[in-house]
C-alpha cells in the first residue's frame, strides 16, 4: 500500500507541474490609451507576424494600421478580417482601400439586430489582442480605452474558435449577399440604361445640366459654379431654406449629379489607404472639397501637385459636414 502512493504521488506532482508551468510561462500584459501604446503594440503585433492574423473588429478605420496590414499581405501573411455590417453601408476609405487591396473581408451582423461587437485579433495563433479598445484614430487620439495582450495557450485557442464561428457565419452571409449583389447590379445597370434614354435636363439655373465630351462618352455637367452651390448649401444659406427643404434640395436636385469646377489642390493623401484623396481650397486655404478617385485613376492622382490650379469632374456624394468638406467621388481630372 505503501509503495502504491510513492508512485501516484510523484505523477499527480508531474501532472500539477505541467499545468502550471503554462500558466507560470504565459505572458500577459495590460495597455492604456491615449497614452499611445495600444496602436503601438497592434502595429509592432502585425510587422513581427510571419503567417496569420484573424481580426475581428466592430469598426477597422485606422489608417496606420491599415497600411501595416497591407505590407503584411505583400509579404505572405494570411489575413481574414470580420467586421460589423452597419460599417458595409459606411463609406469609409480604410474599409475601401481593404477591399480594394483584395482582404479578406466580411461582414457580420449581431443577433435580431445587434451588433457584431467583438475586437481582438490573433497572431500566427499564438498571441491575442483584445479590449475595448477599437482599431480608429478617434480611439487612439480621444478615448480612454484598454487592451490585453496574451500568449496563454487556453485563451488564444477560445478566441481562435470564437473567430473560427464568426468567420463562418460571415462567410455565409456574404454568399448570400453575393448573389444579390449581383441581382442588384444588373438590374442597376438596367435602370441606368433606362434612365440614360430618358434624362431631360433640368428646367433652369442653378439645376440645369450642360453637356460635355469627356472622351469615350457625352457626360451631363450641373451648370453651377462651387460658389453658387456654396451660398445654397454652405454656412450662409442664401436663399434662407429650412433644413427639411435643404436636404429635400439636396436629395432631388444634386445628390449623386455630376459636377466641373476648378480650385487649388490644398492637400493629397500619401499613404497607402488614402492615395486616392485629394483636397481642393475654392477660398481661404481650407478644403471646400475632397475629392475621392477610383484605383483606375492612380497614375493621374500621382501627377496632381499641392498648390496646383485643377479643373476637376466628379459626382456630388455628400454635403458639408461640421468639420469635414463637400465629397465629391468618381473623381477625375479635366486638365
Amino acid at each position: 500500500m505503501i509503495k502504491a502512493r510513492k508512485t501516484i504521488i510523484p505523477a499527480i506532482f508531474l501532472l500539477t507541474l505541467s499545468f502550471t508551468s503554462t500558466l507560470l510561462f504565459a505572458k500577459t500584459e495590460a495597455l492604456f490609451s491615449p497614452k499611445g501604446s495600444i496602436r503601438d503594440a497592434i502595429i509592432q503585433k502585425i510587422i513581427s507576424c510571419e503567417k496569420s492574423i484573424d481580426i475581428a473588429a466592430f469598426v477597422l478605420t485606422s489608417g496606420d494600421i491599415a497600411d501595416k496590414l497591407s505590407l503584411a499581405k505583400e509579404r505572405g501573411v494570411k489575413i481574414r478580417i470580420v467586421i460589423d455590417d452597419k460599417q458595409r453601408k459606411k463609406k469609409d476609405i480604410v474599409l475601401e482601400f481593404l477591399r480594394d487591396e483584395g482582404f479578406d473581408l466580411h461582414y457580420l451582423k449581431g443577433n435580431v439586430g445587434g451588433f457584431m461587437h467583438n475586437t481582438f485579433a490573433i497572431f500566427d495563433n499564438k498571441t491575442v489582442i483584445t479590449g475595448s479598445y477599437n482599431w480608429t484614430e478617434y480611439s487612439e487620439k480621444f478615448n480612454y480605452e484598454n487592451a490585453i495582450i496574451t500568449d496563454d495557450e487556453n485563451v488564444v485557442n477560445k478566441f481562435r474558435d470564437e473567430f473560427k464561428l464568426l468567420y463562418n457565419k460571415s462567410l455565409i452571409f456574404a454568399n448570400k449577399t453575393a448573389s444579390t449583389k449581383e441581382h442588384s447590379d444588373l438590374t442597376s445597370k438596367e435602370e441606368t440604361a433606362e434612365t440614360a434614354s430618358t434624362d431631360k435636363p433640368l428646367d433652369s439655373k442653378p439645376n440645369s445640366e450642360t453637356t460635355h465630351d469627356t472622351g469615350n462618352t457625352q457626360q451631363k455637367f450641373l451648370k453651377i459654379s462651387f460658389n453658387e452651390f456654396d451660398k445654397i448649401f454652405g454656412g450662409d444659406n442664401a436663399n434662407n431654406l429650412t433644413k427639411a427643404e435643404l436636404k429635400d434640395l439636396w436629395n432631388s436636385k444634386f445628390k449623386g449629379k455630376h459636377i466641373k469646377w476648378k480650385g487649388k489642390v490644398c492637400y493629397k493623401g500619401v499613404s497607402l489607404y488614402d492615395w486616392n484623396k485629394v483636397g481642393i481650397t475654392h477660398k481661404n486655404g481650407k478644403a471646400d472639397v475632397q475629392l475621392m478617385f477610383d484605383p483606375a485613376k492612380k497614375t493621374k492622382v500621382q501627377r496632381i501637385r499641392t498648390g496646383n490650379e485643377l479643373t476637376y469632374t466628379g459626382k456630388l456624394d455628400s454635403l458639408r459636414g461640421f468639420s469635414s468638406p463637400y465629397k465629391v467621388i468618381d473623381a477625375d481630372t479635366a486638365d
